[in-house]
């Protein structure tokens, strides 16, 4: 969640068609212009992918070589309000300072100016909501720790589209994902130092047969994603959820550890953050690219991310496009894989 994602394709940037409620690019200062670029983007995803016309509110932290971007009182405090884009018919109050090197967060934690970019819950009162941090494409570009050829400004939408996904999930399903959370730690409390979105890659991944399992299990979900016979795809997909059923089953009979509900809420969150930049990179009016050009920059080395964004994807292609935002950005989300398993019993 916490990383940017690893690309090794190229592609080009296309611009989305301007919101027409938004605020025009010649009155955005020069800082948000690829904010607006940003935000059309994620409303494309959001309208055409999700079904969905309106985003919860965020609180965004931008920052370049010199200045912060936010919407946050907390971080801007001081700053000059400035005009930015706004998301939907949302028009956020932007404020603008410079940073000297240090940022302060909306829950008023400091960190130095880094490349970084994560999402994190925010208590406001009785609200919960989330905040967003991350670098504008200036000084990605500044400390130049590689494009992957695709240029900074497009790794930042990329960055932005899967990282805002998470924002999503996190204010409407704080309350569930919390529980799943919870409920592991007080089983497995040891695990806290290394619990995070690499959970099983964290623990596992220099064990020769569970490493040897899981790639074998990915492979499978991978290869029901290129089926094109829905028959078949079917048959492959049921397969690969075996195979992810019966790993999960070992390390319980293993290491007496039932890690199946935190996997799957992993695969889950980073899933969709994939398929986010995925159903962007595919869309005419979007990235533009073939399919198989999309699934080349998807690659990544991080386990939830790379198995993540096949189960989202035979979710999309068996029957999940109309309920996304009901079943997993809500108050009990549901997992991926628990979704794709009822879609294919009704197959």
């Amino acid at each position: 969640m916490t990383k940017f994602l690893t690309i090794i394709a190229l592609f080009c940037l296309v611009s989305c068609k301007n919101n027409p409620n938004s605020t025009t690019e010649k009155s955005i200062d020069a800082g948000l212009i690829s904010a607006a670029t940003w935000f059309q983007a994620w409303e494309l995803v959001a309208k055409e992918t999700y079904h969905v016309s309106t985003a919860t509110p965020v609180e965004l932290v931008l920052f370049d070589e010199k200045y912060v971007y936010t919407t946050s009182k907390v971080s801007g405090a001081g700053g000059e309000i400035v005009e930015g884009p706004a998301l939907w018919d949302k028009q956020y109050v932007w404020l603008k300072k410079a940073h000297n090197g240090q940022l302060v967060m909306p829950d008023s934690t400091k960190s130095p100016v880094q490349i970084m970019s994560y999402t994190k819950p925010l208590f406001l009162k009785e609200d919960t909501i989330a905040f967003f941090v991350t670098p504008l494409p200036s000084y990605w570009k500044i400390k130049d720790i590689g494009d992957h050829g695709i240029g900074y400004d497009s790794l930042s939408l990329i960055v932005f589209l899967h990282e805002f996904t998470h924002a999503q999930q996190i204010i409407k399903s704080h309350d569930g994902m919390d529980n799943i959370i919870n409920g592991y730690l007080s089983k497995n409390p040891k695990d806290e130092a290394v619990f995070n979105d690499d959970l099983m890659q964290n623990l596992y991944e220099k064990d020769a047969v569970y490493s040897k399992a899981f790639k074998e299990e990915m492979a499978l979900f991978y290869a029901a994603c290129e089926e094109t016979d829905k028959t078949k795809q079917k048959t492959k997909a049921l397969t690969a959820i075996t195979a992810l059923e019966n790993r999960q089953k070992s390390i319980l009979a293993k290491d007496k550890k039932d890690l199946a509900e935190i996997d799957n809420y992993w695969l889950t969150l980073e899933g969709l953050g994939q398929y986010s930049t995925y159903a962007w990179l595919v869309h005419p009016k979007g990235g533009n690219l073939d399919r198989k050009k999309a699934l080349e920059i998807l690659k990544t080395k991080y386990w939830s991310q790379e198995e993540g964004f096949p189960i989202a994807y035979l979710l999309a292609q068996n029957g999940g496009t109309k309920t996304w935002w009901t079943d997993m950005f809500c108050r009990n989300p549901k997992s991926t894989i628990g979704l794709l398993k009822a879609a294919l019993a009704k197959k």
